[in-house]
C-alpha cells in the first residue's frame, strides 16, 4: 500500500494516495513512513484535523520527522510560538536540516519577522542549493524589504537554460524586475507567466499595468479588462479600470472646457 500511495502521488493523485496510505495503517498501524506520508499530505491538502489525530496517535516517538509534521501543523494553523518551539528543537538536533531550515523561515515570515525568516532561509539554501520553495520565500523577503536586486539574484538559478519554468518563478522575478524599474524584462516574464497557465490573470494585470507606464493606453486597457473578466479575476484589475475610465472623463471635460 505505501508503494502504491506514493506512485499514486507521483501521479498527480493525491486523494487515491491518501486512500492507499490509510489502507496502509489499518494493515500496519505501527507503519511510521506510512503515517508521517499521510500526515505530510493530510496537511499539504488543508485537512489538519485528520493530520492532527494522526500525529497525536504518535505522540510517544521520538523521532525528528514527527515533531517537524507537529511544527508544520502548529504553523499552517497559526500557532506560531508552538511551531517555533518545536522547530527549533529540531534545528538543535539537525542544524544543517534544508527542510527544516525552510519551515523555521517561513514561520518567522508569517510572524512578519523578515530578518530572521532571511537568516533561516539561506541556510536552507546553503543546505540545499536549489530549493525553490525557500529561493521563492527568500524572493518574498527581499520585496517586502524594497531590495528588488537581491531578489532577482535569488531567482536567477530557477531561470538559467534547462530549468523548468515555474509559474510562482515567472511572476515573482517579473515582480523583481518591476520593483527594480525595468520594465522590458519585467513584461517579457509576465508574458511567459502568462503562457504558462494559459492566461494567468494576475500576468495579464501587470503586463496592463507595465503597457500604461509605456504610453500604450489601449494595450493597457485590454490587458486590464482581460484580467479583470478572467476565470480567477484580480481585484486591482477593476479598480485601475474605473480609474481610467474617470481620468478618460476628466480629460474628455477638460477638452470641453478649453473649447469652450
Amino acid at each position: 500500500h505505501f508503494v502504491k500511495a506514493i506512485l499514486l502521488r507521483l501521479r498527480g493523485d493525491g486523494q487515491g494516495s491518501r486512500r492507499s496510505l490509510e489502507r496502509a495503517l489499518v494493515v500496519s498501524p505501527d507503519h511510521l513512513r506510512s503515517r508521517i506520508e499521510l500526515v505530510s499530505q493530510a496537511i499539504d491538502a488543508g485537512d489538519h484535523d485528520r493530520a492532527g489525530v494522526l500525529l497525536s496517535a504518535q505522540s510517544g516517538a521520538d523521532d525528528a520527522r514527527i515533531e517537524f509534521l507537529k511544527a508544520k501543523l502548529d504553523a499552517r494553523r497559526g500557532k506560531l510560538a508552538e511551531a517555533r518551539t518545536r522547530i527549533a528543537a529540531v534545528l538543535r538536533a539537525q542544524p544543517d536540516n534544508a527542510a527544516g531550515n525552510l519551515l523555521a523561515g517561513q514561520i518567522e515570515f508569517q510572524d512578519g519577522k523578515l530578518a530572521n525568516a532571511e537568516s533561516f532561509l539561506r541556510k536552507a539554501l546553503i543546505a540545499q542549493h536549489r530549493q525553490r520553495d525557500a529561493r521563492h520565500l527568500l524572493a518574498v523577503v527581499h520585496l517586502r524589504q524594497g531590495s528588488p536586486a537581491k531578489a532577482i539574484d535569488v531567482l536567477q538559478p530557477l531561470l538559467e537554460p534547462g530549468a523548468t519554468q515555474h509559474l510562482a518563478t515567472l511572476r515573482l522575478a517579473g515582480e523583481a524586475h518591476l520593483q527594480h524599474g525595468e520594465l522590458r524584462k519585467a513584461a517579457a516574464l509576465f508574458e511567459a507567466a502568462r503562457g504558462a497557465k494559459g492566461g494567468d490573470a494576475y500576468a495579464l494585470f501587470r503586463l496592463g499595468q507595465i503597457a500604461l507606464t509605456r504610453g500604450r493606453f489601449d494595450d493597457g486597457v485590454q490587458a486590464l479588462e482581460d484580467a479583470a473578466s478572467a476565470d480567477q479575476a484580480v481585484e486591482q484589475a477593476d479598480a485601475a479600470l474605473v480609474a481610467l475610465h474617470l481620468y478618460r472623463n476628466e480629460l474628455r471635460a477638460l477638452r470641453e472646457l478649453d473649447v469652450v
